[in-house]
């Protein structure tokens, strides 16, 4: 397995996802839990957090201080067009992947995204034909 540090507009493209969807089940069950809003100054310093998860992952993988290695680690939050549910869902699956060493996978941060993640999956099955095709119980 490898890690690699993200660019900010992975991070803000994910965050602009969830300022837009605040209202959406999958996005208000994730805000409750970090017990956040969709305001600016949440919403960077989620990205900040997001961001130092994404080097402790890199660090875990390569050794202290590899991270910057990488890349300057200077995140810097901007509202960026966010991709629809499945655009979303796959950058937020780069993002765990590139975290998902040592400890970090432990972290309640990583654990609601990862949760997150999960409710985007199911999101977008449901709302396939296919899926509605199928009967209920």
């Amino acid at each position: 397995m490898s890690a690699y540090m993200v660019e900010d507009s992975t991070i803000n493209k994910i965050l602009e996802y969830i300022r837009l969807k605040s209202k959406d089940w999958e996005v208000r069950v994730l805000l409750d839990e970090l017990m956040i809003s969709t305001s600016k100054s949440d919403m960077e310093l989620l990205g900040n957090k997001m961001f130092e998860l994404n080097a402790m992952g890199v660090n875990a993988r390569y050794g202290k201080g590899e991270a910057e290695g990488f890349r300057t680690l200077d995140y810097k939050y901007k509202l960026e067009l966010p991709h629809n549910t499945l655009g979303t869902y796959k950058l937020l699956g780069c993002l765990l992947y590139q975290c998902s060493e040592g400890n970090v996978p432990d972290m309640k941060l990583f654990k609601a995204l990862d949760a997150f993640h999960n409710r985007l999956a199911h999101s977008i099955v449901s709302s396939l034909p296919e899926y509605a095709r199928y009967p209920w119980g």
